[in-house]
């Protein structure tokens, strides 16, 4: 069990419980790599040679620890969306938390709990998480605000983000971010995304009167000191009924990521979409727009996002690929996408070839360099449905090839591994929300994977 301050690592390498499966790259296959095979036995491959699990010291019941994650070198911050931090008052329900851990050389140890100065009930603080060197952002969709224009009425789940800098050693709340144009049910916070002195803020459920749910993604700007202003609103240049823009977001340099899945909630609904924002002086302009070649109706595409350099890897988690014995509904699938001068252009997808019914591969995204990580929550391992796993890609000469795949051991039912994932040099994470560390049901886990370079067997 954990205990505050520590970290716990498993008794076995995780090497014993990982084993390098077959995935499909139906695009851009690598020459001598044909579709669906995974790295050649006997050659050194990538694979997770460490694995550490870390929950809450005070989990609780359906906190849902690891909803979120993100990385940055050897700091790591994991969101429980539903804990009941105590305040000094008593503990508050569903207020959220967010916990930040550190890797000493040897172990990964908590280094700070954080929680929101103007914590309430519901606001689900933690629901979204981001890290850029000593900044973190935290988003938290059910805050409720006052009414500019009435006075002592609230606008329920306008949504907030908070903004936390390291201080001597230790984390303190900086800011708290706001839309301009907050409004209520805006779900401000859904998604958010920082680097170095910018930070991007989804409100997936915004309004475009007449059209519900379209959604907007705002743009926050650090001059110096504790100053956060709002640099941008992005909306997307097609509006729709239910594109819920800002499902996802990401941002590296001077662009932005944004995800649309466009789930319309009277029907029509789109295959989804990803649009590329620049930024020119002080101005953000659309770069393109990003769909898949063959995408189809009620794919989600743009439920996870990721950026690195000219690269962006989108998930689309209830895609139904052919993965060669007819479709397989919502197994999922992640797209990559390179940017060859101006025009990006899809360069590899990527499927689980033993993907089953609803493992929803793509569920959510990373990547760092030439290292791509996907998860699969729904993803069925030892006969548990929904245990989940991670799925691990290099990129080399001859294009995108499967390195490993990462499972929890032991697995059960509904564990929701993969559920969130971040990658940072040779570390990933991967939040497993729906985990019960010491018999709690859904208090959550999450699970930091180091990888480095390992010899198969000549079994495979």
């Amino acid at each position: 069990m954990f205990t505050p301050g520590t970290a716990v690592m498993n008794s076995k390498k995780i090497c014993a419980i990982l084993i390098a499966l077959a995935l499909t790259l139906t695009t851009a296959a690598p020459a001598g790599l044909a579709a669906g095979q995974a790295a050649t036995s006997g050659i050194p491959t990538l694979g997770v040679v460490q694995q550490w699990s870390i929950s809450a010291p005070n989990a609780s019941y359906q906190d849902q620890f690891g909803y979120a994650v993100a990385i940055d070198g050897n700091t790591a911050v994991v969101g429980a969306r539903n804990a009941d931090p105590n305040l000094g008052s008593g503990a508050v329900q569903d207020a959220g938390a967010a916990y930040v851990y550190n890797y000493n050389g040897k172990t990964w140890v908590l280094d700070a709990t954080l929680t929101a100065k103007e914590a309430a009930p519901g606001d689900t603080f933690g629901v979204s998480v981001a890290i850029s060197g000593g900044r973190i952002v935290v988003g938290a969709t059910g805050v409720n605000l006052e009414d500019p224009n009435n006075k002592g009425k609230e606008l329920k789940d306008a949504g907030a983000a908070y903004i936390f800098t390291r201080s001597g050693g230790s984390w303190v709340q900086q800011a708290q971010l706001t839309a301009a144009d907050y409004a209520e049910d805006d779900a401000f916070g859904s998604a958010v995304a920082i680097y170095q002195n910018t930070a991007v803020v989804a409100a997936s459920t915004k309004n475009l009167p007449p059209l519900v749910n379209v959604g907007a993604v705002y743009v926050f700007q650090n001059g110096g000191g504790k100053e956060w202003g709002q640099q941008a609103k992005l909306l997307p240049s097609d509006p729709f009924l239910g594109d819920y823009f800002g499902s996802s977001v990401a941002i590296y340099g001077n662009r932005i990521a944004i995800g649309a899945v466009q789930t319309n909630p009277i029907g029509e609904n789109g295959p989804g979409k990803a649009y590329i924002y620049r930024r020119d002086g002080q101005t953000w302009t659309t770069e393109t727009r990003l769909q898949a070649q063959g995408g189809r109706s009620g794919d989600t595409f743009g439920n996870a996002i990721a950026l690195y350099n000219d690269t962006v890897v989108v998930g689309a988690q209830h895609a139904d690929p052919n993965l060669g014995a007819g479709r397989v509904t919502s197994a999922g699938t992640a797209y990559v996408f390179q940017r060859a001068g101006k025009d990006w252009e899809e360069s590899a997808t990527l499927n689980a070839a033993d993907g089953l019914v609803f493992d929803q591969f793509g569920r959510s995204v990373g990547i760092y360099s030439n290292v791509i990580v996907v998860g699969a929550d729904g993803a069925t391992q030892a006969g548990n449905s929904g245990s989940g796993a991670v799925y691990v890609f290099k990129k080399d000469k001859d294009g995108w090839s499967l390195q490993t795949r990462a499972v929890t051991d032991p697995t059960s039912e509904g564990d929701l591994f993969g559920r969130s994932v971040a990658i940072s040099r040779d570390w990933f994470v991967a939040g497993a929300s729906g985990r019960n560390p010491g018999a709690i049901s859904r208090a959550g886990e999450a699970f930091l994977n180091r990888l480095g370079t390992v010899q198969l067997p000549s079994t495979g």
